[in-house]
C-alpha cells in the first residue's frame, strides 16, 4: 500500500504539474510534502520488510516499481542521499536484469 502510495501522489503531482495549462502550487506542494512523508516513513521501516535473506520481498519489488517511477515523473525529490534505506532497495533491484531491463529512459 505505501508502494502505490508513492505512485498515487506521484501521478497527482505530475498531473497537476505538466497536465495542467495553469499548475496549482498549492496542490503541487501539498503532494510533493505527502510524497516526502511518504518516503520518510517507509525508509524508516526496517530493512526486512523491504528485503528478506538478500532477496526482494513482494514489497521491496513494489516499492523499487514506485520509486522508479517516482524517480521518473518527479525528479524534484532525490530520495538516494536522504534515504539509503531506499537506495539500498533500489540497488538490489537492479541486480536483477528483467528489472534493469525495463528500466524507463530518463
Amino acid at each position: 500500500m505505501l508502494a502505490e502510495g508513492i505512485m498515487h501522489y506521484a501521478v497527482l503531482y505530475f498531473q497537476e504539474t505538466k497536465m495542467h495549462e495553469v499548475p496549482s502550487d498549492g496542490w503541487a506542494k501539498d503532494y510533493l510534502q505527502t510524497l516526502e512523508r511518504v518516503l520518510l516513513y517507509v525508509s524508516l521501516l526496517p530493512k526486512a520488510q523491504w528485503i528478506d535473506a538478500e532477496k526482494l520481498t513482494q514489497a521491496g519489488w513494489d516499492l523499487a516499481v514506485g520509486l522508479e517511477y517516482l524517480q521518473m515523473r518527479v525528479p524534484e525529490i532525490e530520495f538516494k542521499n536522504r534515504y539509503p534505506n531506499l537506495n539500498a532497495v533500489m540497488s538490489k533491484a537492479r541486480e536483477d536484469s528483467d528489472f534493469r531491463d525495463s528500466e524507463p529512459k530518463l
